[in-house]
């Protein structure tokens, strides 16, 4: 509004001037809603969760190409504010974006949520033959974008093996779902094995998925891993271990990864 963002905060309003703002990240919701079913579905339809190349991740209420090819129309809720004209009339104000200013998408539908918005409640990094390395959220181990090769994500967490990070979540899981991949800066090295654990309430801990060496150069492996089919799952661990060449160059990056709630 009037060139500044304004953003609610405990002490009251406060207006930023835009040129002072180089990026916003509003990247997830405190807590995971409960899916929407029937007319809610229909009301509310899914949340899309925009990732731009200056490093905003924004909430979005629509999303659209323009009338440029080149182009598209985003839409935000900017609740009693002045709002502007969108495509079924709906209430959002509107702007049109490059399309190579897009860089990922996520779109949730009510019962995802994102590990990146999770506090892990155990991480343990222990190196073989180099330093040791902290959990990287949202960005590579190297400071960059999650992405790998032409693989780019809304968000991302970067693991260095052998590790392991753990997640206790607020709803049971029926799957966890993400991409990975030895990061970019391996330069075609790089070797790991990376595995899901989890565990139901007052359950023991297995293994729900398993990989095969995973090298550097490889395409982004696809994992969609089913949980505990009678209940779901209440904790989860991402476990990367180290091959071939002990832990050198032994860098993931985790895209996307989130866990789908039990219905």
């Amino acid at each position: 509004r009037d060139g500044a963002i304004e953003i609610d905060t405990a002490a009251g309003r406060v207006a930023i001037p835009a040129d002072l703002i180089e990026a916003v990240d509003l990247a997830a919701p405190a807590a995971l809603a409960a899916p929407a079913t029937g007319a809610d579905s229909a009301a509310g339809g899914p949340r899309v969760l925009v990732a731009f190349a200056d490093g905003s991740r924004l909430p979005l209420t629509g999303l659209w190409p323009a009338a440029d090819p080149d182009r598209f129309v985003i839409a935000v809720d900017l609740g009693d504010a002045p709002v502007g004209e969108a495509p079924g009339g709906a209430a959002q104000a509107t702007v049109g974006c490059d399309r190579a200013e897009v860089v990922a998408v996520f779109v949730d539908g009510g019962a995802a949520r994102t590990l990146v918005s999770l506090v892990p409640v155990a991480y343990a990094q222990e190196p073989i033959l180099g330093p040791a390395w902290p959990l990287a959220v949202g960005r590579t181990l190297t400071g960059g974008w999650p992405a790998a090769r032409d693989s780019s994500g809304f968000s991302g967490l970067g693991i260095h093996a052998p590790a392991s990070v753990r997640y206790r979540l607020e709803r049971p899981a029926a799957r966890l779902v993400a991409r990975v991949a030895v990061d970019d800066t391996a330069a075609g090295r790089g070797a790991v094995v990376v595995r899901v654990r989890e565990r139901p309430a007052a359950g023991e801990w297995r293994e729900a998925f398993a990989s095969a060496t995973l090298c550097g150069g490889h395409p982004p492996l696809h994992l969609d891993v089913p949980l505990d089919p009678r209940a779901g799952s209440d904790e989860i661990e991402l476990v990367v271990e180290a091959a071939d060449e002990a832990d050198v160059l032994a860098r993931t990056i985790w895209l996307d990864p989130f866990v789908v709630a039990v219905p």
